[in-house]
């Protein structure tokens, strides 16, 4: 979970920090041109998704799970076939199991390194630093509320309450605090507005004030303050993210004073300069408490206000740059998802234990050949097994359960009369003669759209309408789906059949008997594909399984 966190924070640092560099190139430059109202929306857009460090999980077709083939268990005499791999040092004891336990095979091996197993310094480092960030800001926010509290007074005056209600439309907590610099709303849950004693209160200052802290509330800016506190602390390393924090404070004071002052002639905007200054003049500090709002502002930030107040410029709105920034966000956090690393928590198949039950009228000889094809199978399994030894404890005894398949088939091979046909796996052919490049094999976890899955088959890449031939004798049947695109498949009876995706046309009907070699397609890029090549696919019982044994059986 803490490394998920980590990781989505990571993945968002490249183009959250282009999007920020823009903005404040287009803030510096375009500021005359653009409103205070489009810069506060955008840096809302930006914190949002600053606050809210989550992947965008596209949903994909669920794949069926790779095949569990039942092991015999019974104990007969050794045979003299090829012998197991041989057991690795770094594995450790497993239990003994009896027939019917199920044995976890992991289908892939796991990331190296040790932030995806456990949270490493770096993700501990920046969990220090995020939680010291967000209690400082809401231990200075707590300090605040407490001073306000202790020191308010209701304001009693019926025509301030007045003047209160025409600016805010309802009734509205009014408060004089003692001591404080700038009037200010203040208050996540239970917002009001709090008035400094003295100049604070004059009749002919308050309205100005009372309208503007009236544009926070209605614009949200209190909750606004909020997001960015947590934006900043989960982005605490990151520069450019403070200096969107500061921008942002500013622009709401800005977009507030530009909606008070809309269709304001001249005498209006000088008067609420005036009480800008007379809020200045009173006022000992200029800076705002934690996650408030303030009438007053630095020096630097009141000349760029009294800059505004007096220019009767129309801005734009700039409606259509928040559509594309709202786009670009989407569209970066889609990307990230897309490319996001596999992970190492798919779920693996199992094996279970206990001997396969011949069916009525079985011959020896097809006896035979299904425990081939499950010999063969264990050996492509067990390979992958040797290289995982540190990490699977199961190894041992699916290397004990391989001799018993072992001892088994060498029971039915003497069984079978002598002269009788020895069955064996299926012989396939490569379907896409002069390519034999891998792009994706069997079993390899992988992340589609922000999902996990695991392949099904083998990718093999090659230029569009190749041509694609049958690895087998069989009854074609045809399909399109958003998955496999144009799809042939082969049913080679016996319950094996064979898949041929991402084809862009098909060469044979639904229904044809095809034979070994004949051609069925051609290489496409139809369907959730990347680029042109075949997806050639094996299934033993409705199950993908790897092509591997039946194509080395050859």
């Amino acid at each position: 979970m803490l490394n998920d966190l980590f990781y989505a924070v990571l993945g968002m640092l490249p183009w959250t920090c282009a999007l920020i560099a823009a903005l404040l190139v287009l803030r510096h430059f375009a500021r005359a041109a653009l409103s205070a109202r489009f810069f506060r929306l955008a840096w809302l857009i930006l914190a949002v998704r600053l606050a809210l460090p989550v992947s965008f999980a596209v949903p994909v077709q669920d794949r069926p799970a790779p095949l569990s083939i039942p092991l015999p268990t019974a104990a007969v005499r050794q045979a003299a076939l090829p012998a197991a791999p041989a057991e690795s040092g770094g594995a450790q004891q497993a239990a003994a199991s009896g027939p019917g336990k199920a044995v976890p095979v992991p289908s892939a091996p796991a990331p190296a390194g040790p932030l995806r197993s456990r949270p490493g310094l770096a993700g501990a480092v920046w969990l220090v630093g995020a939680a010291l960030c967000l209690a400082a800001r809401l231990a200075a926010y707590g300090t605040s509320m407490r001073r306000l509290r202790r020191g308010r007074v209701p304001l009693a005056d019926e025509t301030l309450a007045d003047a209160c209600r025409a600016a805010f439309g309802r009734s509205m907590r009014v408060y004089a605090v003692a001591g404080l610099d700038t009037p200010m709303l203040a208050g996540l849950l239970r917002t009001a507005v709090y008035l400094p004693e003295g100049a604070g209160l004059r009749a002919d200052t308050l309205p100005y004030v009372l309208a503007h802290e009236a544009r926070h509330r209605s614009a949200g800016d209190i909750p606004f303050q909020f997001v960015l506190a947590a934006a900043c602390a989960l982005h605490w390393f990151d520069p450019l993210v403070w200096c969107m924090a500061r921008a942002a404070r500013q622009d709401m004071e800005l977009a507030c004073d530009e909606a008070v002052l809309a269709g304001r002639d001249v005498a209006y905007r000088r008067a609420y300069g005036a009480a800008v200054l007379d809020v200045l003049a009173s006022a000992r500090r200029r800076r705002i408490s934690a996650l408030t709002t303030g009438f007053a502002s630095g020096a630097g930030e009141t000349r760029r206000r009294f800059a505004e107040m007096l220019s009767l410029r129309k801005k734009q709105r700039g409606t259509p740059l928040l559509c594309l920034l709202l786009a670009l966000v989407v569209l970066a956090s889609t990307l990230v998802a897309c490319a996001a690393p596999a992970r190492s928590d798919t779920a693996a198949p199992v094996y279970k234990g206990g001997t396969p039950q011949p069916t009525a009228g079985e011959a020896p000889e097809e006896r035979l050949e299904r425990l081939r094809e499950e010999l063969q199978t264990l050996q492509a399994e067990i390979g992958r097994l040797e290289a995982l030894a540190a990490q699977d404890s199961s190894l041992e005894e699916i290397q004990r359960q391989y001799l018993q398949a072992q001892q088994e088939w060498a029971e039915w091979s003497a069984a079978v009369p002598e002269g009788a046909p020895s069955g064996g796996a299926a012989q396939f052919a490569w379907p896409l003669p002069g390519y034999t490049t891998l792009s994706s094999d069997f079993g390899t976890a992988r992340r589609v759209y922000g999902a996990k899955d695991v392949h099904t088959g083998m990718d093999i890449p090659a230029p569009a309408g190749t041509p694609v031939y049958a690895a087998a004798d069989g009854a074609a049947s045809l399909n399109n789906h958003w998955v496999m695109g144009i799809s042939v498949k082969l049913d080679h009876g016996g319950s094996l059949a064979t898949l041929y995706g991402h084809l862009s046309a098909c060469a044979v009907k639904d229904g044809d008997l095809v034979e070994k070699g004949q051609l069925i397609g051609y290489v496409g890029s139809t369907g959730n594909s990347t680029g042109n090549h075949l997806h050639f696919e094996v299934d033993l019982n409705g199950d993908p399984v790897s092509a591997w044994p039946y194509l080395n059986a050859e």
